[in-house]
């Protein structure tokens, strides 16, 4: 029985909180996945019903994956517990929508031209969740690694773009510039594994996953080029169908961190 009590009191010491700070920041970044289910299968259907059409054709590029960059200031309230904001911001690597073949277009600065010619419209999106969570972080004293694992949720202020130029024959559009906004609820667990490089510092590699699904992208304001109204205050990006598209931003995240604690 004494060693028992001997070996549990041993193990105590060996797992308490030897690397707990009263405050500590924390930066990082990396690779996330993004869903995009939706909208890849959408534009997928774009590109077969254009390919269906004689003297047109299409391709399009899949939307995701992407990066992320995070500032995490984190507050103890208990030994191993603390609790704090996290602002995150994630974008989506640029994608490209095609379409050439015979067209009759109302180009910006020319007016309608019909003939050979084409579309191109690049477009992306980016998430910015502002967060609360709670970490509970594990040190070992007589070796220099860490453990960390969170959860954390809040609000999401989603972005989202498309570049469009259009041409037939001589006549070309200049960019036409259309940018949506919008917003959802965010969640997160995040797990990191984290080495000691100086007092007060680590470096960690992390792993997580997020949840988040935009319902309805809007253009905030009134859209002109060179006097033609290219897209109208609240109009919201359409499916195939006409009904609103979601974009999924859930996926999984990978990347590194640098702590400073205090």
């Amino acid at each position: 029985m004494k060693k028992i009590l001997i070996a549990v009191a041993l193990l105590a010491v060996l797992v308490s909180p030897s690397f707990a700070d009263i405050f500590n920041i924390n930066l990082s970044g990396g690779y996330t996945s993004l869903t995009m289910q939706n909208v890849n299968n959408d534009n997928q259907t774009k590109v077969n019903n254009i390919n269906a059409t004689p003297d047109l054709s299409a391709k399009c590029d899949k939307l995701g994956p992407g990066y992320y960059a995070a500032l995490d200031l984190n507050f103890a309230v208990l030994p191993v517990l603390m609790f704090g904001p996290r602002v995150e911001y994630i974008g989506s690597f640029p994608a490209k929508f095609t379409e050439t073949g015979n067209l009759s277009l109302n180009i910006p600065g020319y007016g309608t031209e019909s003939g050979s010619g084409s579309i191109t419209d690049n477009f992306g999106v980016s998430l910015l969740p502002i967060e609360l969570g709670f970490s509970y972080k594990l040190g070992f004293p007589l070796v220099p690694i860490s453990f960390k694992a969170g959860v954390y949720g809040g609000y999401a202020l989603a972005f989202a773009y498309t570049s469009t130029t259009e041409s037939i024959g001589p006549y070309a559009s200049p960019a036409i510039n259309v940018p949506y906004t919008g917003g959802a609820f965010v969640g997160e667990a995040l797990a990191s594994v984290d080495l000691s490089v100086a007092p007060f510092v680590t470096l960690g590699l992390n792993i997580g996953y997020r949840t988040c699904t935009v319902p309805q992208f809007k253009v905030p304001n009134d859209v002109t080029v060179d006097g033609v109204t290219v897209a109208t205050k609240n109009m919201t990006i359409k499916d195939v169908n006409g009904n609103d598209l979601a974009y999924d931003f859930s996926g999984l995240v990978a990347g590194i961190a640098l702590n400073f604690g205090f």
